[in-house]
């Protein structure tokens, strides 16, 4: 599911293939594409069903478990359903994203570029951190990505007032803008958590 939420951000969210996304030498120079399928329509025809047979088989399981195991397979589903919430989130950004794109405004077009390319980062630096074999390295380095998510989020905020401030925004495009800001945020936060939960047994106290 985790891999299949990450093709379908690849495809509809920034327009190139999961294997781009994965395996380009220089991502922060990498073109994005202009034109991105319904992302609606590719949830519904993967993300959904697979979601539900996970869900399916977690019923069927827990009536041969005991109550400790039980509890386990309700945090997996827990996290899957997480991971089903960022496909919603992005079907939100989505739509804003593609108006952005298409308005006249250099301004915003370059705005939402960068949230496409942190979008498209975070992405890759979650599966480069999975491959790290030591568990305390891997909740290091998650730990590290939830202050830099932090900290991009203090500078959205700082961007977006300077650009009202220096006049180059109005109050619909500033209300859009920290909105699309704000949802970015919560996909990354819904994606650090799931791994954190899956893979390092950890809790993320840290509220972002």
């Amino acid at each position: 599911l985790f891999h299949e939420c990450q093709r379908l951000t690849a495809v509809s969210m920034l327009g190139i293939s999961y294997r781009i996304m994965m395996r380009h030498p220089s991502p922060e120079l990498l073109a994005l594409g202009d034109e991105l399928p319904n992302l609606q329509r590719l949830y519904l025809r993967s993300v959904k069903p697979l979601f539900g047979e996970i869900i399916t088989f977690a019923a069927l399981c827990k009536g041969r478990m005991n109550q400790q195991q039980a509890e386990r397979i309700d945090e997996l589903v827990a996290i899957a359903r997480s991971m089903t919430e960022v496909i919603r989130l992005q079907r939100q950004l989505q739509t804003n994203l593609l108006t952005a794109l298409g308005c006249g405004s250099d301004i915003l077009q370059l705005r939402y570029r960068a949230l496409q390319r942190r979008l498209l980062l975070l992405n890759r630096e979650l599966r480069t951190q999975l491959e790290l074999s030591d568990p305390e390295q891997l909740r290091l380095q998650l730990a590290l990505l939830v202050e830099r998510v932090l900290l991009d989020s203090r500078r959205d905020r700082e961007d977006i007032e300077l650009l009202i401030r220096s006049n180059k925004i109005d109050a619909m495009a500033a209300a859009s803008l920290m909105n699309d800001a704000q949802t970015l945020r919560r996909i990354q936060r819904q994606q650090l958590k799931a791994i954190s939960a899956l893979f390092v047994n950890f809790v993320i106290e840290r509220e972002f």
